[in-house]
Order: structure tokens, then sequence, then C-alpha cells
């Protein structure tokens, strides 16, 4: 069994956890592969508190160019757990 560090929340450039964790499986499988932080209300109210401040006070909505290099750097920069997960969901869809 291959596991990977635990997953947690990406939100206002931090990776935050929270008091819970859920465990991973990988469904071509059935096998536990990791654990995540499970989101609370009051995680997600954060995230969508963070998210609507940029959305307000940045040229994100306005400006793909940005978001497309933001969202390409995030994906060839983050764990290799991130890889990891982005290939099982796509291996099971």
């Amino acid at each position: 069994m291959t596991r990977y560090e635990k997953a947690r929340h990406w939100i206002d450039g931090q990776w935050l956890d929270s008091g819970r964790t859920g465990m991973s499986i990988d469904p071509a499988t059935g096998e536990e592969i990791g654990e995540y932080a499970e989101a609370t209300a009051d995680d997600a109210q954060h995230a969508v508190d963070v998210a609507k401040r940029v959305f307000d006070t940045t040229d994100w909505k306005r400006d793909r160019r940005l978001r497309a290099r933001v969202l390409n750097k995030m994906a060839t920069t983050w764990p290799p757990a991130s890889r990891h997960a982005r290939k099982t969901c796509s291996r099971s869809s």
C-alpha cells in the first residue's frame, strides 16, 4: 500500500488542517491510500470569505490569463499526492 501525506485545505495561500480526518480510498482497488482533512462549516465559510475577497479586490474575475497562470502553476507545484489523486480520480471515471 502506498500512503501519502495527509491532504489539507488550500485556503488563502496556506495549507490548513481541520479537527477531523477522513480516509481516502482508491476506487479501483478499495485500498486505503491516505487521509484528508474533513472540512467543517467554519472551514467552508472561511474559504468562501477568502474567495470573495480575492474576487472583489484583484483582477482574478477579469483576467483569464492570470487564472490560467495560477492554476497551471498550482498543478505543477502541488505535492505528489495531488498528482496521484488526479490519476486515481481519472482512472475511476
